[in-house]
């Protein structure tokens, strides 16, 4: 079953609304972002969730003691390594920790799709600690919440080329109705939606939430 992940969440409503449409994570923003919230805030939200709810905190080049921090505070199961991080810093992230630091928590890491990306890919599936592979769109302006899709064809090519087996998350500009189109092309672990299911920034639309866990579990069906 394709995992399905609902981003930038800021407030309990919308967070509950993504576990009755279907989520199986949200994801918390705690990189520089319009949809950036605190601490105290991500917390009230994670505490309303339940336990088989993924909470992935999304971080973009941070020192690791301040994403530890952050992931035992706010109640997270899971970082998003959303900026430079290399794969030393991947591996480190919850193995150089204290007896007061939570237990490992996974870590996804973004790749954004530029030129060359497939060898950054191989290079997180190679023993880095990594769980899961990010692939999401990047503008001049922004690494994420683009709102713009990338070449799903030319990227399962790309793919197919990587030796090594990595779970792959697909993100960037996906929405209702073309989330069974990137679902068929590249035939990812899971998909991350952010924008796509917003009335505006920071605040979700219940009925797009609902339309997209929808589009992608019929999608599933046709696979």
């Amino acid at each position: 079953m394709t995992w399905v992940k609902l981003c930038a969440m800021t407030n309990a409503d919308d967070a509950r609304a993504a576990v009755r449409a279907g989520a199986d994570a949200v994801g918390l923003i705690f990189a520089p972002s319009t949809r950036r919230i605190d601490v105290a805030t991500a917390a009230a939200i994670t505490a309303e969730l339940p336990p088989h709810i993924e909470k992935v905190g999304v971080f973009s080049n941070e020192r690791a003691d301040v994403i530890r921090n952050v992931a035992q505070r706010a109640g997270l199961t899971a970082v998003q390594l959303h900026g430079d991080e290399d794969a030393q810093f991947a591996r480190e992230l919850f193995t150089k920790r204290t007896n007061a630091q939570p237990q490992t928590l996974k870590i996804i890491k973004t790749v954004h799709v530029v030129d060359g990306m497939e060898s950054v890919v191989r290079e997180f599936a190679e023993g880095s600690g990594v769980d899961t592979v990010l692939l999401d769109s990047v503008t001049s302006k922004t690494r994420g919440g683009t709102g713009t899709t990338f070449d799903w064809q030319q990227v399962a090519e790309l793919l197919a080329g990587v030796s090594v087996h990595v779970r792959v998350i697909v993100a960037g500009g996906l929405r209702p109705e073309n989330v069974s189109a990137a679902i068929s092309i590249l035939r990812p672990w899971g998909v991350d939606v952010a924008s796509g299911v917003e009335r505006e920034p920071g605040k979700k639309d219940f009925e797009k939430m609902n339309a997209f866990v929808d589009a992608v579990r019929q999608a599933e069906k046709r696979s």
